[in-house]
């Protein structure tokens, strides 16, 4: 481990942790916090089969291609972050992280505390600053597409803190892998997560103001996973990704049987600073954020599984768009009697020509805000939602879970939380 890696990863756990809920908690400093959270489960009837599909989902152009000024085509994989120093826990240590009690047909749900691991104190400078050149605005507009950029960006901290931990429990365990024949396309869609209204994100000396969406960064932390050699009985790994463009990547590898398995990743912000994507760029930013919306509503239609990770909106999302705000405040009124997010999701599903066997809805509450709504307009669609506050971060690690437990078992019955 290099002394540069080192000071980034300590600076950074002093400096930036996000809660993914907006404003209504903080994860920075204090005692640990517990979370109550709910994986839901809704058994769908009839057997559960892979689906034919044809190469490669539609309306993807020929990449990649980059995302503003931060980033370049082609290039080295960023590195992992290094396991931690002297006196801070194994990197193996999943302690408060598992022990949750299975999801069964008889047992739709199940709620479990997990106990999440204290936000480091801020220690007022005992730790020595890394020398280095000040970094400009241009180089911190954009986290690019490919690239991505985990070196230096709260990915780092994330995988290695949150992330890793989770995956890493279950290499060895859960249900052995099946064999397919027919192709799999899992959807993981990244709403618009943005951060704290009130205190500005910061990580590694760059402060990315207040409204921070961080859907980039887990966009990376994605990536990352994806594209790492498989471990163990793990299979949401060992991907390559061979189509990109503004708002989508796909990822593809040939699963035990032979047959294909595609993810589909998306992602509209495109930047990690809320004052460009409403001032320069606003214009490219609704296009983006339409676009994504589109992506994920067009997903129950040719995905296996959709995965949604980002805002509730309290009951509004789920939302690809630039927060609506009363003065510095998202307008949660607003989001409250409209439901523009629901609305549009319900619609998908009553269509009719759904081929989603599995939708997970990975946001704050989001078995309070939508799970009856989704049960009602597709009956028997399994679901997952969750139960509770839950930072970003972990929201991210438990769609990769899900998504791993399909690429398995070809279905979301039966998943354990994480």
């Amino acid at each position: 481990m290099t002394t540069k890696h080192l000071f980034r990863i300590l600076i950074g756990l002093m400096a930036a942790s996000l809660m993914a809920c907006g404003d209504k908690g903080s994860r920075v400093g204090g005692e640990s916090t517990k979370i109550r959270k709910t994986v839901s489960t809704e058994e769908q009837g009839g057997k559960d089969e892979t689906s034919d599909g044809g190469d490669l989902p539609g309306g993807l152009e020929d990449g990649p291609e980059r995302i503003g000024p931060g980033g370049t085509t082609g290039g080295k994989k960023s590195t992992t972050p290094p396991k931690k120093g002297k006196g801070d826990l194994p990197a193996d240590d999943d302690s408060g992280r598992t022990g949750a009690g299975g999801v069964t047909e008889k047992s739709p749900r199940r709620t479990t505390e997990v106990e999440t691991r204290p936000a480091p104190r801020k220690t007022g400078g005992d730790l020595p600053v890394e020398k280095r050149p000040p970094r400009t605005e241009a180089r911190n507009e954009a986290q690019p597409w490919y690239p991505p950029n985990v070196e230096g960006s709260p990915a780092e901290s994330w995988l290695f803190h949150n992330i890793d931990p989770v995956l890493k429990s279950i290499e060895r365990s859960g249900p052995t892998p099946k064999s397919y024949q027919q192709r799999l396309l899992l959807t993981l869609a990244l709403g618009y997560f943005d951060g704290f209204q009130t205190n500005p994100l910061s990580y590694d000396m760059v402060n990315y103001g207040t409204h921070a969406p961080v859907d980039p960064f887990l966009r990376a932390a994605a990536h990352e996973v994806l594209t790492r050699p498989c471990r163990g009985m793990l299979q949401v790994c060992g991907f390559e990704m061979i189509k990109v463009n503004q708002v989508e990547a796909v990822y593809r590898k040939n699963g035990l049987g032979g047959a294909i398995q595609d993810v589909r990743l998306v992602s509209g912000a495109v930047t990690e600073q809320h004052k460009f994507n409403t001032g320069s760029r606003a214009a490219e930013q609704k296009t983006r954020s339409e676009r994504a919306e589109a992506v994920f509503l067009n997903s129950l239609k040719d995905s296996d599984l959709v995965v949604y990770v980002g805002h509730s909106r309290d009951g509004g999302g789920p939302d690809f768009k630039v927060p609506r705000l009363n003065g510095s405040r998202v307008d949660y009124p607003y989001y409250r009697a409209n439901k523009p997010g629901l609305k549009k999701l319900v619609s998908a599903l009553k269509s009719g020509n759904r081929r989603a066997r599995g939708l997970a809805i990975l946001s704050c509450d989001s078995t309070k805000f939508f799970r009856s709504a989704i049960q009602q307009a597709a009956p028997g669609l399994t679901t997952m939602t969750v139960a509770g506050q839950v930072y970003s971060e972990d929201l991210l690690a438990e769609g990769l879970v899900a998504m791993d437990f399909f690429l398995r078992q070809g279905t979301l019955s039966g998943l354990r939380s994480h």
